[in-house]
């Protein structure tokens, strides 16, 4: 028993020797992958959960709603619709990374604006013709009617400024709508995408709000197998400052464009950013 002793402990060594050398070759690797993924087909599928719902921008959201991109205040329409369905947590894999342009306010355009304008105008010519009058009746006198004519500037001007303040409400920051509407739901998460290359334009009160806001705080890299980055790209300020957290969407694929796992933390700066899918379990 002990001659074949030696057999029980080459036999492993020599196929892990083999396997090891194999490995420094391209063709190895790739076969290897090809069979990690076939062997996935045997493997059980995950069990879905009923209580998550995938919302999708399809071919069908598109016909109905518009074209895409669709503007940040429909996505925040739909949050609030969200919230009043009962739903708990809200994960947008959509990167708000740049300043949106400003919206229309239809209400205010297509009712507010043609009703102030009537009543301010008929409030000028009424005035007007008021002064008039009263100048043909005899009430006002010639020398008298310069004093009323500059309290009917004032008046005339009172009511451009209550105008130009009304028009200014037709244009709608969307960004700002939508950052509202995510302090509204409450749980709502955004995206924090990882760079691997300085891409340079974020400033430092937003890092600082993404430490504050993404990163976490009772994380440490201890064997040191978490990958970094060099660059954060956070959702924007006024989405940031009111969402519960974020998380980036990345996914590396392996090369030969396959994506076979995916990483649950990446490091920026010493600090530690959650992938945005557990972002909310923390």
């Amino acid at each position: 028993m002990k001659k074949n002793l030696w057999k029980i402990y080459l036999i492993p060594v020599a196929v892990a020797l083999i396997f090891s050398v194999l490995s420094v070759f391209s063709f190895f690797e790739a076969g290897e992958k090809r069979i990690f993924d076939i062997l996935l087909h045997f493997k059980p599928s995950v069990s879905e959960d009923p209580s998550i719902i995938l919302i999708d921008v399809d071919d069908l959201s598109i016909a109905q709603v518009g074209v895409w991109p669709w503007s940040r205040d429909i996505m925040a329409d739909g949050l609030i619709l969200m919230k009043e369905f009962g739903a708990e947590y809200a994960l947008f894999d959509i990167e708000y990374t740049e300043q949106s342009p400003l919206g229309v306010n239809a209400k205010v355009l297509q009712e507010d604006i043609p009703s102030l304008f009537t009543n301010e105008f008929y409030n000028i010519d009424q005035n007007t013709s008021d002064l008039f009058t009263a100048i043909e009746a005899g009430f006002i006198s010639l020398e008298d009617a310069a004093y009323y004519v500059s309290d009917l500037k004032i008046l005339n001007e009172e009511s451009r400024d209550i105008l130009l303040n009304k028009v200014g409400d037709i244009a709608r920051d969307n960004d700002s709508y939508l950052g509202r509407t995510a302090r509204f739901f409450g749980k709502s998460f955004f995206t924090s995408s990882m760079l691997l290359s300085i891409e340079g334009t974020l400033t430092e009160e937003h890092k600082s709000l993404a430490f504050e806001k993404i990163a976490l705080e009772t994380i440490k890299d201890i064997d040191g197998t978490v990958y970094g980055a060099e660059d954060i790209r956070p959702v924007i300020m006024p989405i940031l400052k009111n969402a519960a957290g974020a998380g980036f969407p990345n996914v590396n694929p392996d090369e030969d464009g396959v994506s076979r796992r995916v990483n649950l933390l990446r490091e920026f700066e010493g600090h530690y950013f959650p992938q945005l899918s557990f972002a909310p379990q923390i």
